[in-house]
């Protein structure tokens, strides 16, 4: 029972991972662009948006099927 556990809550990891690397990657394209070009990626802020929404709501059932808890320090 705690292998699929386990199996589903890495897959949820790495896609919320890759969820997070594609934002990042997206925002140093767009401030690149911005500053050398001046031709910045239309709609990236709404496309940062969704891909936030996205990296949290995949990465919470991977931290409910470990057990774990989400702390937030503000």
């Amino acid at each position: 029972m705690q292998r699929w556990r386990y199996a589903i809550s890495l897959m949820c990891g790495l896609i919320a991972a890759l969820f997070l690397a594609a934002m990042m990657l997206l925002t140093v394209a767009d401030v690149t662009l911005r500053a050398f070009f001046n031709t910045p990626l239309r709609g990236t802020f709404e496309v940062i948006e969704l891909l936030l929404a996205g990296t949290f709501f995949i990465a919470l059932p991977a931290v409910f099927l470990r057990d774990e808890h989400i702390v937030v320090d503000v």
